[in-house]
């Protein structure tokens, strides 16, 4: 979960969105209007 201002435009929802899901290995699942995303992250495991 990651947090952000609750009440955005659905414009900066978009760039949110655009910029999380192009970061490598991460992507938005869910906004919530309360101010928080869902992102999922892939990590490498550890040995």
């Amino acid at each position: 979960m990651e947090r952000v201002k609750p009440q955005r435009t659905p414009g900066l929802i978009f760039l949110d969105i655009f910029l999380i899901t192009f970061t490598p290995k991460t992507i938005v699942l869910k906004y919530h209007e309360d101010g928080w995303y869902e992102v999922h992250r892939i990590q490498r495991r550890q040995p």
